[in-house]
């Protein structure tokens, strides 16, 4: 399995020796050239028992569904959902993608069944650009679009459901800096009613467990911002006097619906707080100097609250922490790998901390934590500043192989052993990059490929139990190779990539299979002037081999071919 080397541009044409649809091609590349990222836990030192892939770059809202068996992840580029049982993230098309900002907020109904995203693009109106606020509501079993809602001149920044899931409230700014707060019908996204918010930065909203009040939180010219309103008649109930004076991201109600909590940043640094909704008085409050809070949430029973958000004294940035509700003591650091923590959510059992964020020194990540042991169960990404860019299992699934590249710029692998958890070897192949890696159908021999320092292909073959090379094929100048694979009977090796014209920089595709026994070139493929392949496989009995590449002029630019194994085309 194999991940697209950065030099590979993004495809514009079909081609190739057969054709596909280009969600096809998406499909199939999507299954043979991404695979699944391994999660190298840097506080835990061990491999999770968990991993799987996001593409969602800087997460900024999860939410888990109430029965604990998904958890929909939203961001910069998009939603997945994120199965946990299976491993399986399912990608969802939204349309609040797509203009200058990212998907803001994410919600799931009480049932499981919907979810809601919030967020904004930006539409040009003769030179001037406006912003349009977008709600969506998508059915979480089929991934399809059930209704949605647009407002002109609208940031929206935060959506939640109502408890008995009839009812959606909206939270986001006018163009004209006016804090604007909206009920929407959950199953229609007609707007029932609008409410008028003298805040100027509405960041946050929830409802209450009754369903009978709305939380807000945001900022207004004098500072921070809490309030509660009435959801029958639209009247505010309640402000609080929060000392987060330069302004509110985060507002949560106890699972009793007796408090509400709150966290946001003041002058003198993070503030969380937990305040009495009968009265309104302040029950407690938790400072800490170096903290930026950005979201917290009660666990199910009420006893603590977890908070997460950026931290100028951990090294990293992030910081994920739960305390006591009862007296603000520190119950638990979780030693999270991103570089600022922008939401986090309970599992409904409270058995599961999630958290998201960016990370500055590696892929951003979704975290999953075992409450009670502090651990981590499952991450996207990698918290080592490796980067990892390939991994495959051996045939008896009982062992892992990485391909990576450190920060020195020299290519790694890594054998793991799955069951454990542990490190099996490591081995610095130089000043190289891995694309991708395989390990032969005994387990005995691992192949990688890629590319060295002087831009000359890279073809080698590993001892397992030794940790040395076996050996390496001649280099080919200006040549990346980008996947190779295993024939079934481990008699050939197949490889494929793209050459670079030195003149003109145009890419040629590149298709091999070499033999395991003389080490001679079997056969080669046609190269064809502006493709370029990106994977490639045996198909079980080893009589065909597909690649999956692009194109790099034309309109589609995905390309798919499907050859014998000696190369010849196949009709």
């Amino acid at each position: 399995m194999t991940l697209n080397p950065k030099s590979c541009d993004p495809c514009s044409r079909l081609s190739g020796e057969r054709r596909l649809t280009v969600k096809t091609i998406a499909l199939l590349l999507a299954v043979l050239t991404f695979g699944l990222f391994p999660c190298v836990s840097a506080a835990q030192g061990i491999l999770p028992v968990q991993w799987f892939q996001s593409s969602i770059n800087y997460v900024t809202s999860i939410a888990y569904s109430p029965d604990g068996s998904i958890v929909v992840i939203a961001g910069g580029d998009g939603v997945q959902i994120f199965t946990i049982a299976t491993g399986v993230t399912t990608f969802v098309p939204t349309n609040v993608v797509g203009g200058l900002t990212d998907i803001q907020s994410v919600s799931l109904s009480p049932d499981g069944k919907t979810f809601a995203v919030c967020g904004d693009i930006q539409t040009l109106v003769g030179y001037v650009k406006t912003p349009v606020g977008i709600v969506e509501i998508w059915n979480a079993a089929t991934s399809s679009l059930v209704a949605s809602y647009s407002l002109n001149n609208e940031y929206f920044d935060s959506v939640a459901f109502s408890p008995d899931g009839s009812k959606l409230a909206v939270v986001g700014n006018t163009s004209a800096n006016t804090g604007s707060i909206l009920i929407l019908n959950a199953s229609t996204g007609k707007q029932i009613s609008s409410l008028s918010a003298s805040a100027q930065g509405l960041q946050s909203v929830a409802f209450s467990p009754d369903g009978s009040t709305l939380a807000i939180g945001g900022s207004a010219s004098s500072g921070g911002v809490v309030q509660t309103w009435s959801v029958s008649n639209g009247t505010l109930t309640k402000s609080f006097a929060t000392s987060a004076d330069q302004g509110i991201s985060s507002v949560a109600f106890s699972p009793d619906g007796t408090t509400l909590g709150d966290c946001g940043k003041s002058s003198t640094g993070g503030v969380v707080e937990d305040w009495q909704l009968s009265d309104g008085s302040l029950l407690a409050t938790y400072n800490s100097r170096n903290q930026t809070p950005e979201s917290i949430a009660f666990s199910p029973g009420g006893l603590s609250l977890a908070v997460g958000g950026f931290s100028s004294s951990i090294n990293g940035g992030g910081f994920l922490e739960m305390l006591a509700v009862s007296n603000g003591a520190l119950e638990t650091t979780f030693a999270t790998g991103t570089s600022r923590v922008t939401t986090i959510a309970f599992s409904s059992d409270g058995t599961t901390l999630a958290d998201g964020g960016d990370s500055y020194t590696g892929p951003n990540l979704l975290e999953l934590w075992n409450v009670a042991s502090g651990s981590l169960v499952t991450s996207v990404g990698t918290n080592s500043q490796e980067e990892i860019v390939s991994v495959a299992f051996s045939s008896d699934g009982g062992t892992l192989a990485v391909g990576a590249i450190a920060p020195n710029a020299h290519g790694l692998l890594e054998l793991w052993d799955v069951a454990t958890g542990t490190l099996i070897e490591s081995i610095d192949v130089g000043q190289a990059l891995i694309y991708s890696v395989t390990l032969s159908p005994d387990g005995s021999t691992l192949a990688c490929c890629g590319s060295d320092s002087k831009a000359d292909s890279l073809l080698e073959l590993w001892d397992v139990s030794t940790g040395q090379l076996t050996y390496s094929f001649s280099p080919a100048a200006n040549t990346y190779l980008t996947s190779v694979a295993y024939s079934p009977d481990a008699s050939s090796l197949a490889v494929c990539g793209y050459t670079v014209d030195s003149n003109t920089q145009a890419k040629s595709s590149l298709l091999q299979v070499w033999s395991l026994q003389s080490y001679d070139l079997l056969s080669s493929a046609p190269a064809t002037y502006n493709e370029y392949f990106n994977s490639v496989v045996f198909s079980p009995d080893g009589r065909t081999v597909a690649v999956g590449g692009g194109g790099a002029s034309g309109n589609s630019g995905g390309v798919l071919g499907i050859w014998s194994s000696n190369l010849e085309c196949n009709p």
